[in-house]
């Protein structure tokens, strides 16, 4: 729908979808092969660091990502109000 929205060319639109979908397919193949290959890895690392290991990795995903987005947000008291003058800073 943005693509439509934007006014993307179908033919250039289609060729990014391609590379993205191949780019997802490998990665997601080659996860899959690795992780598959090596499953009582696997195991013993979700076994050893637990449910508070776990919880411990989503709590610091969850902190990186708020920062990120609080980082990126717009500040309004930093923008010039309309109508006022600009300031001469010396």
């Amino acid at each position: 729908m943005l693509a439509g929205m934007a006014r993307m060319p179908f033919w250039r639109f289609q060729l990014f979808s391609a590379i993205g979908g191949l780019g997802w397919a490998l990665v997601v193949g080659t996860l899959g092969y690795v992780l598959g290959s090596n499953i009582s890895l696997v195991a013993t690392v979700i076994r050893d660091i637990g449910i508070g290991g776990l919880a411990v990795l989503l709590l610091i995903a969850l902190v990186l990502v708020f920062a990120r987005w609080r980082a990126a947000r717009p500040r309004p008291h930093l923008l010039p109000r309309p109508g006022a003058e600009p300031q001469d800073r010396q």
